[in-house]
């Protein structure tokens, strides 16, 4: 049962890390031309977001508890993560030396990897270009200022395909401003029930991300990311996971509270 309730926590955490994860993974681009034509044009206009280049704040609400988190990008490495509220209060000492250590082992752990890979920034339209299948995409809905694409969603590890081949994906992108179209929304969603391993069967699985420009003509970083999945441990054992995560206060790394820094 354990087992169970780790896989499924697993997968949940696994569809927020797409896209959470971005900046530590290769940068691969897209082929030019292998997309629609708006598509590439909002993909080029997010090109300048990383999460990299901005302090933040990070709400985390689960399971009716809410985690918040600061990220100040100016701070030294190992010092630039801060636990501020868990489960609506202040943290212990405990739980603040258990976040260190956690955030530390994670940092060790991408640190690591980056021995083998190049370490150029990735930017937030890399690595959504790498989640649409190749010539999946279908337009579904067009109007004047949006427009939705469906799309077959890709994963580059093979572990990680497993999951995305029983998924569906939509990709709203927004041309309120025609010269810098960008990607508004993605979601990703089970259509059918499926089984990812024996003894576990997945009823809904769904996660949603939204990103906002953060100045006027950008850059487009995350606004939120959810994702809920509902399914059945051993047949019997009822399983939900139900997260939200919302990216707020946003600074520039460069910008002191005494410049004209933007925050949001």
């Amino acid at each position: 049962m354990k087992h169970s309730n780790k896989l499924l926590r697993i997968m949940t955490v696994m569809s927020l890390i797409i896209f959470l994860s971005c900046i530590d993974l290769v940068p691969r681009v897209w082929t030019e031309g292998s997309l629609p034509v708006l598509v590439e044009q909002a993909l080029r206009t997010m090109q300048t977001g990383s999460t990299i280049d901005w302090s933040f704040t990070l709400i985390t609400t689960s399971a009716g508890t809410k985690t918040i988190e600061h990220c100040d990008q100016t701070r030294p490495e190992g010092e630039q993560w801060q636990l501020v509220l868990i489960e609506d209060r202040k943290p212990t000492p405990e739980e603040l030396e258990k976040y260190r250590e956690a955030k530390n082992k994670l940092q060790n752990n991408d640190q690591a990897k980056k021995k083998d890979e190049d370490e150029e920034n990735v930017s937030i339209s890399i690595e959504l270009g790498k989640l649409f299948g190749s010539g999946s995409l279908l337009l579904l809905e067009e109007e004047a200022e949006r427009v939705k694409y469906g799309f077959q969603p890709s994963a580059q590890k093979e572990d990680d395909q497993k999951l995305m081949k029983h998924l569906k994906g939509t990709c709203l992108i927004n041309r309120t401003d025609q010269a810098s179209p960008y990607i508004e929304e993605i979601t990703m969603f089970s259509e059918n029930p499926f089984s990812p391993m024996f003894s576990v069967k997945i009823e809904t699985f769904r996660t949603t991300m939204r990103f906002r420009p953060i100045e006027p003509g950008g850059p487009v970083l995350p606004a939120r990311v959810t994702s809920f999945i509902q399914g059945k441990a051993f047949f019997i054992k009822t399983i939900a996971e139900d997260i939200t995560v919302d990216y707020s206060d946003y600074v520039r790394c460069e910008d002191s509270p005494e410049s004209n820094g933007t925050s949001n």
